[in-house]
């Protein structure tokens, strides 16, 4: 099963070029909008935790083995505000890769 959020890479609490966050049955992939730049994959046999990293904006942050962590603001569509209290994206998004973490 696929999961899918939109996403972007932050810098403090600015968005740098966002895309799509997906998790599959082998990975978690950030894939840029149109493909302006390279997609970023991390093996979920890489992957030592996902946690939350901020509520406003909601952001979570990924942290694998060899690599800097991951930081993304998760929104649950790209009508909302950054600056949005809404932080369900973001926990789906963490109860989805933990979900997926605990099955492997």
């Amino acid at each position: 099963m696929t999961h899918q959020w939109f996403a972007s890479r932050s810098a403090g609490r600015l968005s740098m070029l966002g895309g799509i966050l997906t998790l599959t049955d082998d990975e978690v992939t950030l894939t840029p909008w149109l493909h302006l730049g390279a997609t970023q994959r991390i093996a979920l046999t890489a992957i030592e935790s996902v946690e939350t990293h901020g509520d406003r904006p909601a952001r979570l942050r990924i942290t694998a083995t060899g690599r800097r962590p991951l930081i993304l603001m998760v929104l649950p569509d790209l009508t909302t505000a950054v600056w949005s209290r809404d932080n369900s994206a973001r926990d789906a998004a963490i109860t989805a890769i933990t979900a997926r973490l605990n099955t492997r």
